[in-house]
């Protein structure tokens, strides 16, 4: 069995995890059966499902079962992983999933984060910054097996604009930027996740959802800036992934959009947005704030909530994190 413990930590550039992981008595195991997919999903449903956060048992299992997500020869084949972490009596620990996706012809791969769950008894640990190193390795090793090992590695994940009222972005944001994760800017690249409803089955017109690009620059974290290649495989690479399960003709519109707005950019490279050090600089994330970010979009896809003025959400934003403790 590979070490994927073991290759984890030599993935998370700064920390000595490999003894931290190994004196705590972690193990990281990749699910190869359905029994431990099934395992896995009831633990992230149980998290994301409420909210909606993650896709329906029937579809992720389809994916895992099928292997690979694209047709054969496909530019840039994508596969759908779950890894389950372990303590040190084998009881589960903690979950991730992703997609990793790659480019031959570019040496390229790029690993789509979906859900990363630390179980309570485990966090404030090592285990997850090894689950953070987790999508590296498998990024590595999809590499390797398209004779590309000495390619580059992108982690990419989409993200919900910043609002006052909704704290959890404001956390997620200073955490994703600890990790090494930056922002590419909206007006560079505004990208859409696709409406993944039954459109067919509703009678409806579809409604990308607006999302902010985060991006790790995996090795070469404390650059300010990413060129103009690098943001459009972002784009390529995530649609490589809903291309299995989404109209075509959706994802056109979405790269349209998104790409067209790279083009007319001048700037290579673009400089990136780094998310404040803690929640106590939350003014630095105007930039970001759903009233500035929205307006780059079609009327269509920002829902039916009105915009508020940048300057009273800033201030919104800025109060609400005034009147509390940090945490």
């Amino acid at each position: 069995m590979t070490d994927l413990a073991g290759l984890a930590a030599a993935a998370v550039a700064g920390h000595d995890l490999d003894k931290v992981g190994s004196r705590a008595g972690l193990s990281l195991e990749l699910a190869a059966d359905l029994p431990a997919f099934e395992l896995g999903y009831q633990v992230l449903h149980r998290q994301f499902g409420p909210t909606g956060e993650i896709e329906r048992f029937e579809t992720l299992r389809d994916w895992f079962q099928a292997g690979s997500l694209s047709a054969p020869g496909a530019p840039i084949p994508a596969w759908y992983h779950l890894v389950l972490a372990r303590g040190p009596q084998g009881q589960l620990a903690g979950v991730r999933d992703c997609f990793v996706t790659v480019d031959p012809a570019a040496r390229r791969a790029v690993v789509l984060l979906s859900h990363s769950y630390v179980a309570p008894d485990f966090r404030r640990g090592a285990l997850a910054a090894l689950l953070r190193g987790v999508p590296v390795v498998l990024a590595r090793q999809a590499l390797r097996r398209a004779g590309v090992p000495d390619g580059e590695v992108m982690l990419a994940a989409e993200m919900e604009m910043v609002t006052p009222a909704d704290r959890d972005s404001v956390v997620r944001l200073v955490a994703y930027g600890r990790a090494g994760f930056r922002v590419i800017p909206p007006q560079a690249l505004p990208y859409a996740q696709p409406d993944f409803r039954d459109l067919v089955a509703l009678g409806a017109v579809a409604e990308p959802l607006p999302f902010l690009c985060l991006v790790r620059q995996v090795g070469q974290e404390g650059l300010s800036t990413i060129t103009k290649d690098r943001a459009r495989a972002f784009v390529e690479h995530i649609q490589a992934v809903h291309r299995c399960h989404t109209d075509p003709d959706q994802l056109q519109v979405i790269r349209a959009h998104a790409l067209d707005a790279l083009a007319r950019d001048l700037r290579d490279p673009l400089p990136l947005i780094t998310p404040p050090a803690s929640t106590d600089q939350v003014e630095l994330l105007q930039p970001l704030l759903r009233s500035v970010v929205f307006p780059l979009y079609p009327p269509a896809w920002r829902g039916r909530e009105p915009l508020a003025a940048p300057t009273a959400e800033l201030s919104g934003l800025v109060a609400a994190w005034t009147r509390e403790p940090s945490p």
